[in-house]
């Protein structure tokens, strides 16, 4: 049985050596990547008025060469019947 995550056609048992973990991972960004445009449309469609809660200045950004980010990232969210209501 395969570890990590599956999605169809993208998944891919994860191989004991790490040189085949990072191929596999790089085999899958064009499915991640995917992923994350699917969610980001149904977040901004499901919230179109999605608004940070703090002034970006006091955003803490976090600490990794690794991936680019902050520590938190508090939002408003205000549902899509509430935006087409005040309309």
């Amino acid at each position: 049985m395969g570890h990590g995550w599956a999605w169809g056609s993208c998944a891919k048992p994860w191989t004991s050596t790490p040189v085949r973990r990072i191929e596999t991972l790089l085999d899958r960004l064009p499915c991640m990547a995917l992923a994350v445009g699917i969610a980001l449309r149904a977040l901004f469609g499901a919230f179109p008025d999605l608004a940070l809660a703090v002034p970006e200045s006091e955003l803490v950004p976090q600490s990794s060469f690794i991936a680019h980010g902050y520590q938190r990232l508090p939002v408003i969210l205000r549902p899509a019947e509430v935006v087409a209501a005040a309309v």
